[in-house]
Order: structure tokens, then C-alpha cells, then sequence
């Protein structure tokens, strides 16, 4: 399979299957200056198509065997230019989660396509801020928001600061394919300063952006740290058992979460790193796709 990635050209996920353990590894596509393109330093080509037949020639790619691409089945969506459906045609079935502001129901769009409806609680929210994060989802439009730190790749891009990045605002579909979620809080800007009382996730959220009430993709690489933590746990609160206030003052006296047993040591080091106390010293969005790509990949640089 080959899509469009973040600030890389292409992807190229092959599925391999290994004493009988399937595992994806996933491939960047990036291009020379001078417009040739390559996966691997001295293969360069012309083209999308004239890379793809000649790795499906060789039969695998960096020692990973591939053979017969991958049939993609489309789900139908509304058309592109249309962001405003009938309700009728929306059945709700169950909720799936609740937030400071609203709701989100599992639902069916005209009987046949799964959909996640997120609805606003009276009052919660003006309706021009409900709109406002309608129209920035509508605008980021990734085609696979997928492995967390590659959505969050394209929102640095593209200078969006999320500001409630945590497992609670990420849906997890079919083959665990990840999308980026909830943009209530999100900003198109490069740095924002909050002015409302708002509540903030404090767990998620970093030290700066407690102290200053000042966000920006750096923060939102801050949150990331603590989200990576709540997927090695299978979803445990961060800090539990201590209170807010605790959670805050802790913090500031240079607390960081350590590493359970388990957690492979490299690991925990890029997660430690999105924690500094200085942003800019933080890894970029950009960085860690790569390496964390690197990373589940056998530690190897595709």
C-alpha cells in the first residue's frame, strides 16, 4: 500500500509475515533535490510507478519481501466539497465518550458507513467555537492520520497547535489505524496564549502552558510524551493516585513519570526528551515520525 504522508512524499507499508507473526514495516518515499525519488541512498527514480516496479521486480525492499499489492477497499464519504449532511440520514447508536463540552456517539451515516458524531453540550460553547473546530478538521485534510506522531507531524506543518492531545482524542479504527481527534482547543497559529478560563487536561498538559498559560507545537510534543505513556500502560491515568495540585507541583520541581519494567529503555529516552523543561529543546513532530518509524521497524533507518 502507498499513500500521500506528512512532510514525506510517499509510504510504502508492506505486510510481513514471519514464522507465522504478521508485522507492517513502513518505508518513506522522499524526494532529491533535483526531483529524483528514492527509498534508499542510490536508487533513485523517476517516477512512483518506475520505484514500485522495480522493488516489486527485486521482490522485497531493504530485506523485506514483498509480493502482490494490497486490494484497497474505498468506504464511500460525503463529497469532498459538501461538510454539511442531513441529520436524517445520521442514526445514533451508543456512546463512545463524553469531554468538558460534548459527546461522542458511535454512529451510521445512510445505513452503510460508520461515523463518530461528537455533539455539544447546551451551553458548553459558543456556536461560532463549535463551528471553528468543524472548519479546522475540515482543513486538515491527511489522508492517514495514522501512528500519532505522523498526524501530529502534519499539524507542525502546517502550524495547528492541538493543545488536548491525549488517548482520549484519538479514534482507533479498523487495523489499528489511528486518527488525531478533537479539535476544540486546537489553534491555527504557531504559538497561542490562552485567555479563557477554560479547563486544561493537566496531566497532558506542559509545564509552560500551566505556568504562562503560552501553547505551541512544543507543548503539544509534551502531551505526546505523556500519551505514549498511556498506551504502554493500556490506558492507566498519568500520575495516578496523586491530585491535581500534586500532579502540578511535582512537575515543577522536575518530577517526570519513570519507566515501568517493561518499557524498552530507548523508548522511555524519546519519551523522557519530549519531557524537558525547555520547549525548544524538545524533538519536532518531524523527528520523532522518523524515528519512532526507525524504532518499530527493528531499529533500523528505512
Amino acid at each position: 500500500m502507498c499513500y500521500f504522508s506528512g512532510s514525506h512524499l510517499y509510504t510504502i507499508s508492506v505486510l510481513h509475515s514471519k514464522t507465522g507473526n504478521n508485522r507492517v514495516n513502513h518505508f518513506k518515499v522522499q524526494r532529491f533535490t533535483e526531483g529524483k525519488l528514492y527509498v534508499e541512498a542510490g536508487l533513485e527514480f523517476d517516477s512512483l510507478t518506475e520505484l514500485l516496479e522495480h522493488y516489486l521486480r527485486e521482490g522485497q525492499i531493504r530485506s523485506c519481501t514483498i509480493s502482490t499489492p494490497c486490494p484497497k477497499s474505498e468506504v464511500p464519504q460525503p463529497h469532498a466539497e459538501i461538510w454539511e449532511i442531513s441529520r436524517d440520514n445520521i442514526k445514533l447508536l451508543k456512546k463512545i465518550g463524553q469531554g468538558n463540552f460534548g459527546d461522542v456517539f458511535q454512529g451510521r451515516w445512510k445505513e452503510t458507513n460508520d461515523v463518530a458524531v461528537k455533539t455539544a453540550k447546551k451551553g458548553s460553547m459558543p456556536d461560532d467555537q463549535f463551528l471553528r473546530e468543524a472548519d479546522t478538521m475540515k482543513n486538515l485534510q491527511h489522508r492517514n492520520i495514522v501512528q500519532i506522531a505522523d498526524g501530529m507531524e502534519y499539524l507542525e506543518a502546517n502550524h495547528v497547535i492541538h493543545r488536548d492531545l491525549r488517548s482520549a482524542n484519538v479514534l482507533v479504527g479498523k487495523r489499528h489505524l489511528c486518527k488525531v481527534a478533537d479539535f476544540g482547543m486546537a489553534r491555527l497559529e504557531s504559538m497561542h496564549v490562552a485567555t479563557t478560563s477554560r479547563k486544561m487536561p493537566i496531566r497532558w498538559t506542559a509545564i509552560e502552558a500551566i505556568d504562562t498559560n503560552e501553547f505551541t507545537s512544543q507543548s503539544d510534543v509534551w502531551s505526546f510524551g505523556i500519551l505514549m505513556t498511556e498506551i504502554l500502560t493500556k490506558g492507566r491515568v498519568p500520575y495516578k493516585g496523586w491530585d491535581t495540585p500534586t500532579v502540578i507541583a511535582q512537575v515543577r520541581r522536575g518530577y517526570r513519570m519513570p519507566p515501568e519494567n517493561d518499557w524498552p529503555k530507548p523508548l522511555y529516552e524519546i519519551i523522557k526528551r519530549c519531557w524537558d523543561r525547555e520547549p525548544q529543546r524538545r524533538p519536532k513532530f518531524k523527528y520523532l515520525s522518523l524515528i519512532l518509524t526507525s524504532y518499530f521497524n527493528e531499529g533500523e533507518y528505512y
